[in-house]
């Protein structure tokens, strides 16, 4: 005999709308939201409030406190992490082949300030995304 899970209503619904609606759209979603961060980072304006509702709702899916991280680190992180690396290194490569090493220095200043901005307190990615992505390599 099969038992099933008691929940309290609230983690009821996140368990509901992990299965049901986000486990189905992960892929989707997840897209749609790194294409959001490379508007802005290419001079778009974004809705940054819808983001961090959308963030914050992967780190609620994690309904343990030992997966609390889990949904969205392997969902979203490390996509962007990714996605990170190789949007900065196709437009490091173009940058530097027509500007000077200064002009670059300051390039790298803005964009890493930029990219702060997105993980601090008034930002829209979760703090820890700023570890991993200092440790990433």
């Amino acid at each position: 005999m099969k038992t099933k899970k008691v929940y309290e209503v609230y983690t009821l619904s996140l368990v509901i709308w992990k299965e049901d609606l986000y486990k189905p759209l992960r892929a989707r979603i997840t897209s749609a939201i790194l294409a959001l961060i490379e508007k802005e980072r290419n001079g778009e304006q974004i809705d940054t409030s819808l983001m961090k509702g959308i963030i914050e709702s992967f780190v609620s899916l994690g309904l343990t406190k030992e997966e609390s991280m889990e949904v969205y680190r392997d969902d979203f992180e490390v996509q962007f992490i990714r996605d990170t690396e190789t949007y900065y290194t196709i437009e490091s490569n173009e940058f530097i082949s027509k500007n000077t090493i200064s002009e670059y220095m300051k390039k790298v200043e803005a964009r890493i300030d930029e990219e702060l901005r997105r993980v601090q307190e008034n930002g829209y990615l979760h703090s820890n995304t700023k570890k991993s992505s200092q440790t990433y390599h």
